[in-house]
């Protein structure tokens, strides 16, 4: 997938423009008072990590360089139980939210910057960053919690839903609003959390991404849909099985893990299949993609392994003791681990973390650099954190930020 600038303000300006289509269906929209202040802030959402596997492609891939040899640079222990994702700020904050009911901030040197409660609900989903800079988390209470950067000026937004909710992470979009999923329900909002538009799909929705002129919402089943209000969703093609997630490789080329044994390429504009690797190794759900289009992805019993678009297997490392972890709680031989998906960065160097055992990084010639210290049965999220840095989060609310 390309990350030139070009294609950046492509998606941004593409973006744009289906937000205000859907800002003038008379359908969907709702009535804004013009005597109130109005955020204009546009653009893609800046940050190290402003939503689940960074960025609106869900590629894995941070936008600066993971640290060659990570080490602790600063512990801390956010409030409640955590729960990943989490988004970190252009300037190194941590925004981390709380199965307990709290959204959180730790400054780039590890401190408590701010906490508040999330009203009538606890967060159904990982933080993410808007256009202007604010965090947004959805609730188990369906609604939508707006804060500023500093903590401050909290907002709650009841959102249109009704029956099950199933919540995909959500997606920031470059017009400053955002796109959530719950179920089988596509909302589009503005800024201030208001609808724009909706939709529906036939089936439960568990990724979404953004295209330079469109959604893609992904299903549990494996089945691609396209969405550009106020157009309604087509679809554009399956994987053939179940998956976890997908990250976009091009404009036209989802990748996934599907069944949990195969990598697939799955081209959007034929709706046909390319498989990467078919193995007999039981593969966990979400994979990292290189700019090369290369991915990284890990098995059930811990190895990593780089696959290049012909399915020739680039790298082959052991993340972990070939035995089961016993009193620590880490999981043995084929047993899921849970753990967070791998990282990559524009060298090819690789962020990892598995239960139990040292978080660090595998370089792109396999060696493996672990950050001493940094380990827990119970990670819930790994993301880059500006310039040789990255983060580590794990259930407990302890928080590492490791770095060269």
């Amino acid at each position: 997938m390309s990350t030139s600038s070009d294609h950046r303000l492509g998606w941004a300006l593409g973006l744009g423009a289906v937000a205000l289509v859907a800002l003038l269906s008379r359908a969907a929209a709702e009535p804004i008072d013009p005597s109130l202040p109005q955020r204009r802030s546009v653009g893609a959402p800046a940050g190290a990590a402003a939503m689940a596997r960074v960025d609106a492609a869900r590629s894995g891939r941070a936008r600066t360089a993971l640290p060659d040899a990570p080490k602790i640079l600063w512990r801390a222990r956010a409030m409640g139980s955590a729960r990943g994702p989490v988004a970190v700020s252009r300037d190194g904050a941590v925004v981390i939210a709380s199965s307990g009911g709290t959204l959180s901030q730790l400054g780039a040197d590890g401190k408590n910057a701010w906490s508040l409660r999330t009203g009538n609900g606890s967060p159904v989903t990982g933080p993410v960053l808007l256009s202007d800079e604010r965090r947004a988390v959805v609730t188990s209470a369906a609604e939508l919690v707006l804060v500023d950067a500093d903590g401050k000026h909290p907002t709650t937004v009841s959102l249109p839903l009704s029956g099950a909710r199933v919540f995909a992470e959500p997606l920031p979009t470059p017009s400053g609003g955002l796109l959530l999923a719950s179920s089988l329900d596509l909302l589009l909002l503005d800024g201030a959390g208001r609808l724009q538009t909706r939709a529906k799909v036939p089936e439960t929705v568990i990724t979404l991404i953004g295209r330079r002129a469109d959604f893609l919402a992904v299903s549990a089943r494996g089945n691609v849909y396209a969405w550009q209000p106020p157009s309604l969703p087509r679809k554009l093609g399956s994987f053939g099985g179940s998956v976890l997630g997908a990250a976009l490789r091009s404009e036209r080329v989802l990748t996934a893990v599907v069944d949990e044994k195969r990598v697939v390429d799955l081209d959007l504009s034929t709706d046909t299949r390319h498989l990467r690797l078919d193995g007999s190794e039981r593969l966990e759900g979400q994979l990292a993609l290189l700019a090369t289009g290369e991915a990284r992805l890990t098995t059930t019993d811990g190895l990593l392994e780089g696959l290049e678009k012909d399915g020739h297997e680039s790298l082959r490392v052991p993340l972990e003791p070939l035995v089961g972890f016993g009193d620590a709680g880490a999981p043995g031989i084929g047993v899921a681990s849970g753990a967070p998906a791998p990282i990559v960065d524009s060298a090819g160097r690789t962020g990892f973390v598995r239960p139990g055992v040292d978080a660090g990084v595998v370089s792109k010639d396999g060696s493996i650099h672990g950050a001493a210290g940094a380990s827990c049965p119970d990670p819930v999220a790994l993301a880059p954190a500006g310039e040789r840095r990255m983060v580590l989060v794990c259930s407990t609310g302890h928080v590492w930020m490791l770095g060269s």
